[in-house]
Protein backbone atom coordinates (compact mmCIF):
# COMPACT_ATOMS: atom_id res chain seq x y z
CA UNK A 1 0.00 0.00 0.00
CA UNK A 2 1.32 3.45 -0.87
CA UNK A 3 2.34 5.80 1.90
CA UNK A 4 -0.10 8.48 0.77
CA UNK A 5 -3.07 6.14 1.22
CA UNK A 6 -1.89 5.16 4.69
CA UNK A 7 -1.61 8.85 5.60
CA UNK A 8 -5.05 9.52 4.14
CA UNK A 9 -6.59 6.78 6.31
CA UNK A 10 -4.76 8.19 9.35
CA UNK A 11 -6.11 11.65 8.55
CA UNK A 12 -9.68 10.30 8.38
CA UNK A 13 -9.17 8.59 11.76
CA UNK A 14 -7.74 11.79 13.25
CA UNK A 15 -10.60 13.82 11.76
CA UNK A 16 -13.15 11.44 13.28
CA UNK A 17 -11.57 11.54 16.73
CA UNK A 18 -11.39 15.33 16.76
CA UNK A 19 -14.92 15.76 15.41
CA UNK A 20 -16.39 13.45 18.07
CA UNK A 21 -14.64 14.99 21.07
CA UNK A 22 -16.08 18.12 22.67
CA UNK A 23 -14.53 21.43 21.71
CA UNK A 24 -11.76 21.98 24.26
CA UNK A 25 -11.75 25.78 24.11
CA UNK A 26 -13.57 28.62 22.37
CA UNK A 27 -11.84 29.33 19.06
CA UNK A 28 -10.94 25.70 18.33
CA UNK A 29 -14.25 24.84 16.66
CA UNK A 30 -12.62 24.31 13.28
CA UNK A 31 -9.60 22.32 14.43
CA UNK A 32 -11.11 19.24 12.71
CA UNK A 33 -10.25 20.85 9.37
CA UNK A 34 -6.50 20.34 9.89
CA UNK A 35 -6.40 16.54 9.44
CA UNK A 36 -9.07 16.75 6.74
CA UNK A 37 -7.10 19.28 4.66
CA UNK A 38 -3.90 17.29 5.27
CA UNK A 39 -5.55 14.12 3.94
CA UNK A 40 -6.98 15.86 0.89
CA UNK A 41 -3.61 17.44 0.10
CA UNK A 42 -1.78 14.12 0.47
CA UNK A 43 -4.22 12.42 -1.94
CA UNK A 44 -4.10 15.31 -4.42
CA UNK A 45 -0.37 16.09 -4.39
CA UNK A 46 1.23 13.22 -2.46
CA UNK A 47 2.92 11.42 -5.34
CA UNK A 48 6.30 12.76 -4.25
CA UNK A 49 6.13 10.45 -1.24
CA UNK A 50 5.52 7.33 -3.31
CA UNK A 51 9.04 7.36 -4.73
CA UNK A 52 12.41 7.17 -3.01
CA UNK A 53 13.91 10.63 -2.75
CA UNK A 54 16.00 10.43 0.40
CA UNK A 55 15.63 10.46 4.13
CA UNK A 56 15.19 14.24 4.41
CA UNK A 57 11.86 14.18 2.63
CA UNK A 58 10.58 11.44 4.94
CA UNK A 59 11.75 13.33 8.03
CA UNK A 60 9.86 16.37 6.77
CA UNK A 61 6.76 14.25 6.15
CA UNK A 62 7.04 12.78 9.66
CA UNK A 63 7.19 16.26 11.21
CA UNK A 64 4.20 17.44 9.19
CA UNK A 65 2.24 14.30 10.07
CA UNK A 66 2.75 14.99 13.76
CA UNK A 67 1.81 18.62 13.25
CA UNK A 68 -1.43 18.01 11.35
CA UNK A 69 -2.62 14.62 12.65
CA UNK A 70 -1.24 14.06 16.15
CA UNK A 71 -1.08 17.57 17.60
CA UNK A 72 -4.82 18.33 17.13
CA UNK A 73 -5.69 15.04 18.86
CA UNK A 74 -3.39 15.91 21.76
CA UNK A 75 -5.02 19.32 22.07
CA UNK A 76 -8.42 17.63 22.33
CA UNK A 77 -7.18 15.06 24.86
CA UNK A 78 -5.61 17.74 27.06
CA UNK A 79 -8.80 19.85 26.93
CA UNK A 80 -6.86 22.71 25.38
CA UNK A 81 -4.82 23.44 28.49
CA UNK A 82 -2.59 26.47 28.04
CA UNK A 83 1.05 26.31 28.93
CA UNK A 84 3.16 28.97 30.58
CA UNK A 85 4.25 30.43 27.22
CA UNK A 86 0.72 31.43 26.16
CA UNK A 87 -1.19 32.26 29.34
CA UNK A 88 -3.56 34.77 27.69
CA UNK A 89 -4.32 33.33 24.25
CA UNK A 90 -7.50 34.78 22.74
CA UNK A 91 -10.09 32.75 20.79
CA UNK A 92 -9.46 34.92 17.73
CA UNK A 93 -5.81 33.91 17.75
CA UNK A 94 -6.80 30.23 17.58
CA UNK A 95 -8.95 30.83 14.52
CA UNK A 96 -6.16 32.77 12.84
CA UNK A 97 -3.67 30.01 13.67
CA UNK A 98 -5.95 27.37 12.14
CA UNK A 99 -6.25 29.40 8.94
CA UNK A 100 -2.46 29.80 8.81
CA UNK A 101 -2.00 26.04 9.35
CA UNK A 102 -4.41 25.26 6.50
CA UNK A 103 -2.69 27.65 4.09
CA UNK A 104 0.71 26.28 5.10
CA UNK A 105 -0.43 22.68 4.58
CA UNK A 106 -1.75 23.45 1.11
CA UNK A 107 1.41 25.33 0.15
CA UNK A 108 3.93 22.70 1.27
CA UNK A 109 1.96 19.93 -0.41
CA UNK A 110 1.52 21.91 -3.60
CA UNK A 111 5.20 22.83 -3.68
CA UNK A 112 6.24 19.21 -3.30
CA UNK A 113 4.36 18.17 -6.40
CA UNK A 114 6.22 15.50 -8.39
CA UNK A 115 6.54 17.49 -11.62
CA UNK A 116 8.16 20.48 -9.97
CA UNK A 117 10.60 18.35 -7.96
CA UNK A 118 11.52 16.38 -11.06
CA UNK A 119 12.29 19.51 -13.04
CA UNK A 120 14.11 21.24 -10.20
CA UNK A 121 16.33 18.34 -9.18
CA UNK A 122 16.45 16.42 -12.50
CA UNK A 123 14.83 13.36 -10.94
CA UNK A 124 13.80 10.57 -13.24
CA UNK A 125 10.22 9.37 -12.92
Amino acid sequence: MKLKYILFVCSIISFTIIKQTPIPRIGLEYMWTLPLIFGICIIKWGEIFSRKHGIGLYIFLFIETIRYLVQPILICLSNGELNHRMPKALPESYQTAIIIYIIECILWNRTGEEKKWSKMWNLST
